[in-house]
Formats: structure tokens, C-alpha cells, sequence
């Protein structure tokens, strides 16, 4: 971006992402990326930048790499991994609940 006679860079970086996963026969990953920001953290955009939607089977991506790591999964195992995480979270929410209800 060029602001009279200075140049300036800018960075961006995506940081909303929502995703879902219907679990048919044929697991369905839809991901949707909304909101644009600086690096910083501001703001640019607020506009969705469109749905990204794969079934497992029609991914056809294979191995996906696990940044950081050295571990490699399908789409199917990745899908499978997020469904066992948040049965822990729904186990933990439903005993904090349980607990918080029968204080006194």
C-alpha cells in the first residue's frame, strides 16, 4: 500500500476459522474462514470468504501433514480424533454440571 510517498507492508494473517463436521455415512467437513486481521490482531475485513466443503471419501488429500510435528493423518482419522475430543469435553461439561448443581 503506498500512502503519499511511503511505502507500507502489511501482514495479514487469518485467525477465525469455524469449522463443521456432520458425521452422515460419509463424514462432511465444512470450514468457514470470516474474518481477516492484521498480525496485530486488527480487523480488516469482516466479510466470509465462502465455505470450503469436503466429504471424507471426495477429499482425496491422502496423508495431511500436522505442522510442528511429524505425524501424518487422513481426513477420516483427523475427523475421528475431533469427535473423541469433544465427547471428553462433553463428559467433563456434563460432570461440572452435575457437581455445580448438587452444592449446596
Amino acid at each position: 500500500m503506498t500512502i503519499k510517498t511511503e511505502t507500507v507492508e502489511m501482514k495479514t494473517a487469518e485467525r477465525t476459522w469455524r469449522i463443521n463436521i456432520e458425521m452422515l455415512t460419509d463424514p462432511m467437513v465444512t470450514a468457514h474462514r470470516e474474518t481477516l486481521r492484521t498480525a496485530n490482531g486488527e480487523v480488516i475485513s469482516k466479510e466470509q470468504k465462502g465455505d470450503t466443503q469436503r466429504s471424507v471419501s471426495e477429499s482425496g488429500m491422502g496423508l495431511i501433514e500436522v505442522p510442528g510435528t511429524t505425524a501424518k493423518l487422513t481426513l477420516g482419522q483427523l475427523v475421528s480424533a475431533l469427535v473423541s475430543a469433544t465427547n471428553v469435553w462433553s463428559e467433563e461439561d456434563a460432570a461440572s454440571l452435575a457437581a455445580t448443581n448438587s452444592s449446596p
